[in-house]
């Protein structure tokens, strides 16, 4: 085929607007993919941030990669300006749905004061390429035959579904770093209990083990030393420790804030009492392990049933089968 007649057969296919509409995102997706890898190739830092910020966030990028992650949403936001704080506030309309997408950026591990615009970018480019997808399931596929409707339907799941698939994405992220801090949880107790027994307060043995721990579990690091900061500058001491067990959304991280809550209210000493907590969480943790392996009899059921069970009835019955057709036509077995 020669290029004229391909560009001929091409242009055919194509609806003129259905064309307009996908130049417009790749467009769109093209420029904001540009504007993040400039971000990440340039690696230019902004002004030093405030020094509590810095040593809440632990912003250091031989430390914890998610710095970049901070740097290009930050930079991002700088060279767009006005018009993606427009879009994030269009695709976040009320105040309810900026705090429930900031609150769920924060659980992820997404703490920059710019992360809603990048979440906001991101599904920005999600819906173009999403749109992308449908108009060429339609355009090269032949999906939905000759009816515009179904064409149009395509292309608009497509966006739809690259909208919301940057907020699945940290709804994933979100539970894998819950997981991360439950079982880090125990852990830190441990060293807490420790670094008491040593002599040090309350303000000191969390700062202590946020530091030991940023080597093999940098998401309870994170959320220590943020608690720590927290103690040295709310007015009530009780307020941080409940942010901790919120930020955590874990009701074992509820459970260690209410004990520390209780130890500076009455004064008590709060080494025995964070080591009956952390022998409870090991021990809810060993009997969380042994329910998963009392299920799995069960959960081993089907797989037999459906993969095993077949093959055992070729080989015991299959003989028996082949001799009475035998049989029964004519033939010697």
């Amino acid at each position: 085929m020669t290029p004229a007649r391909f560009i001929d057969t091409a242009a055919a296919m194509i609806d003129g607007r259905a064309l307009l509409f996908a130049a417009l995102a790749v467009g769109a997706a093209v420029l904001l993919g540009l504007g993040v890898t400039f971000d990440i190739i340039s690696a230019r830092r902004r002004k030093a941030l405030s020094r509590l910020e810095r040593y809440c966030l632990r912003i250091d990028a031989p430390e914890r990669g998610t710095s970049i992650t901070a740097l290009a949403a930050a930079n991002l936001a700088a060279m767009t300006g006005p018009l993606m704080t427009a879009l994030s506030q269009a695709f976040f309309a009320r105040e309810k749905d900026r705090a429930e997408m900031r609150k769920l950026l924060w659980a992820a591990g997404y703490r920059h004061e710019n992360a809603l615009t990048a979440l906001a970018a991101a599904k920005i480019v999600g819906a173009g390429l999403g749109a992308l997808g449908g108009w060429l399931a339609v355009a090269k596929g032949g999906f939905g035959g000759d009816v515009v409707m179904v064409h149009w339907a395509l292309i608009a799941g497509g966006g739809v579904l690259g909208a919301i698939a940057p907020e699945m994405a940290l709804g994933k992220r979100r539970n894998a770093r819950r997981a991360r801090l439950k079982s880090a949880l125990p852990d830190a107790i441990d060293l807490m209990v420790i670094a008491a027994y040593a002599g040090q307060s309350l303000d000191m043995a969390l700062d202590r083990v946020s530091r030991e721990m940023r080597g093999f579990a940098p998401d309870m690091a994170e959320e220590l030393a943020i608690t720590t900061a927290e103690l040295q500058a709310l007015p009530d001491r009780a307020d941080a420790l409940r942010n901790f067990g919120e930020r955590a959304e874990l009701r074992e991280a509820r459970a260690f804030a209410l004990t520390l809550i209780q130890t500076i209210r009455y004064g008590s000493p709060f080494t025995e009492s964070l080591k009956a907590l952390g022998g409870d969480l090991r021990q809810a943790k060993m009997i969380a392990a042994e329910e998963r392996g009392a299920k799995l009899p069960a959960l081993l059921t089907l797989p037999l049933i459906v993969f095993i069970m077949p093959a055992v009835f070729v080989v015991v019955v299959g003989p028996a089968i082949v001799s009475i057709g035998a049989m029964f036509g004519g033939a010697a077995p």
